[in-house]
């Protein structure tokens, strides 16, 4: 009979001791942290990256296009002009030329002969023939200037200004086409680009496309194109360079159909520096099948609609 009793006090003991260790081990814990997710208009710090490779697809950070601080046309895999731009009277106009697929570059001054500065846009006519629309004196109004002699000299036309097709910086809300000057589909057109006479395509700052056959008396509905900095006449439709968007980590070429605005992805060139150090800063052609991509300092030519580059 002891014996049992002496078990049943030991048990009971036991018990005790067990229930108050863990009691303790529970009250030394930290609480709980409970998961709360963002809500809209609130960010949470990101964790860690690291720099995409070339085959990697980033997260879409699509980046709102700006005025271009680049200009660049082409008339072949060869042939092609290109300029630096900027705030007017200051910027100077200065377009280089190369006439070996990008290898080596001439400098030109259209400055010193015409007085104009601010480039906007550069149509190449001929190896040595290029007409561009640029800003004059201290008003900063546009006109129309002309090489014959690939930079080595340029004249003014300005009877000629009203028969091209430009966006007037002072004003993003008209554009100007040799039909006349017409409303733009949207407040702020960043740039624009023309087929002929009667066919354009603007990129608004909303970051949407919208395209016109007949001159800017009509415009196409806008399409939202995120990511989209620029625009350029193509052998079909136009064309367009596109940052920060799934699929490419890099710069991602577009096929623009002139009818609709509507865009295709068709090639993608590859680069580790964030979308938003795009902004602004490039500029794309397309001639004689050669996309010409000009981003930052690089300059490359792709003869598959971005597929692969040289």
């Amino acid at each position: 009979m002891l014996a049992l009793v002496a078990f049943l006090v030991l048990d009971a003991v036991l018990v005790a001791w067990a229930l108050g260790a863990h009691r303790a081990a529970t009250q030394s814990a930290p609480d709980a942290v409970p998961i709360v997710s963002p809500q809209p208009g609130e960010t949470t710090s990101p964790a860690p990256s690291v720099s995409p490779s070339a085959s990697s697809a980033p997260e879409s950070e699509a980046i709102a296009p700006e005025p271009a601080t680049r200009v660049l046309a082409a008339l072949d895999a060869q042939v092609a002009w290109r300029a630096l731009t900027g705030p007017c009277p200051q910027t100077p106009a200065t377009p280089q030329l190369t006439t070996d697929g990008g290898a080596n570059w001439r400098d030109t001054d259209a400055t010193a002969p015409t007085g104009v500065a601010s480039l906007q846009r550069i149509v190449v006519e001929a190896r040595d023939v290029a007409t561009m629309v640029a800003l004059r004196g201290t008003d900063c109004a546009p006109t129309l200037i002309r090489t014959f002699v690939g930079g080595d000299n340029y004249e003014e036309y300005p009877d000629e200004l009203a028969a091209a097709w430009f966006v007037d910086p002072a004003d993003r809300s008209r554009v100007q086409s040799p039909t006349g000057t017409a409303t733009a589909p949207c407040p702020s057109v960043v740039s624009l680009a023309a087929r002929d006479g009667a066919s354009a395509l603007v990129l608004c700052g909303d970051g949407s496309l919208a395209a016109t056959s007949d001159g800017g008396a009509s415009w196409t509905a806008a399409v939202p194109s995120p990511g989209v900095q620029a625009i350029s006449s193509a052998s079909a439709g136009f064309i367009a360079a596109a940052v920060g968007r799934d699929g490419c980590a890099g710069i991602q070429v577009l096929q623009v159909d002139a009818a609709s605005a509507a865009s295709s992805v068709t090639g993608c060139l590859p680069t580790e520096i964030a979308p938003a150090e795009f902004a602004g800063v490039i500029a794309i052609a397309e001639a004689a099948s050669t996309v010409w991509l000009w981003a930052g300092d690089l300059i490359q030519r792709s003869s598959d609609g971005g597929a692969s580059w040289s």
